[in-house]
């Protein structure tokens, strides 16, 4: 991306058209300071082995940011540079829910000025308030017979509101709420397809599309695997999350701070020089 003209969707479809293994988590912009918290990998672990005996499942892993300043001293309250347990996550953000933000544009090397789109806060707030549902379910185990039962129910309905909401983005009337989306879903994907397609690789079935702008591509994947009857998931407690630390890969001029650097990532994803035929065509494509 940016001035190196590093294709982002290129080198995620190198990178998982080489997996072996049946589960990978994609989508990691290591070029916003993002870092997976310390419990994801076995948070993801657990998860693979409880679906092992159904395909076709994906999990978005929300993206987070610790603004919080320094204090006068130079000292400061906020995470280190290793990310934060999601005990530790859950608590910050009850005491104070300002100093984290999933508005990851306004902490970029590159920063957009503006609030994230209307469209994009929809599957935000959708997202967030179903992981962090779950989330404290897995540090709270004291719920009786009928919390446990409405927290399913209402984990349940939200998770199809979400999956309804993603799969309008790809007609006709709606696609064009697909093109505010300022950052690439992080996504744990089963390499196994739902049927019919359990055979074929997903990254073969719904792989990101080279020829598009990168701010058209963001939301266009999710959709996709939505219809193509994948079920869209969260990952309860497994996140990503920038501090300024690890931000600090922006400040140095180099690899990643070019790669973040475009002033472009702010542009509403525009539908012209054959953005429009190539979506059409990905969304033709995937209603056959």
């Amino acid at each position: 991306r940016g001035k190196s003209n590093i294709s982002w969707s290129g080198m995620l479809n190198m990178a998982e058209g080489g997996c072996r293994s049946r589960w990978m988590i994609t989508g990691l912009e290591l070029e916003r300071g993002l870092l997976l918290s310390s419990e994801s990998s076995q948070l993801a672990r657990r998860s693979a082995i409880i679906h092992a005996d159904s395909t076709g499942s994906v999990f978005i892993l929300p993206q987070m940011a610790d603004i919080r300043p320094e204090t006068k001293d130079g000292d400061s309250k906020r995470f280190p540079i290793a990310t934060p347990s999601i005990s530790e996550l859950i608590a910050t953000m009850a005491s104070d829910s300002d100093v984290i933000t999933s508005n990851l544009s306004i902490v970029s090397c590159h920063r957009c000025h503006g609030s994230v789109k209307q469209e994009e806060q929809i599957v935000e707030v959708q997202i967030a308030e179903l992981w962090m549902t779950l989330s404290r379910s897995l540090i709270i185990q004291s719920l009786n017979a009928e919390q446990e039962t409405k927290k399913i129910d209402t984990s349940s309905q939200a998770l199809h509101q979400l999956n309804a909401y993603l799969s309008s983005l790809t007609s006709k009337e709606k696609q064009t709420e697909m093109l505010h989306f300022d950052k690439h879903p992080l996504l744990m994907i089963d390499n196994r397809g739902p049927q019919p397609f359990q055979n074929i690789p997903t990254s073969q079935i719904v792989s990101e599309i080279v020829d598009l702008d990168r701010q058209c591509t963001y939301a266009l994947r999710l959709a996709k695997l939505s219809l193509f009857g994948y079920n869209i998931m969260v990952l309860p407690g497994a996140f990503a999350l920038s501090s300024p630390q690890s931000r600090e890969i922006c400040s140095d001029g180099g690899f990643y701070a070019e790669l973040d650097g475009d002033s472009k990532r702010c542009d509403v994803c525009k539908m012209k020089d054959g953005n429009k035929q190539i979506m059409n065509q990905e969304m033709d494509l995937a209603a056959k």
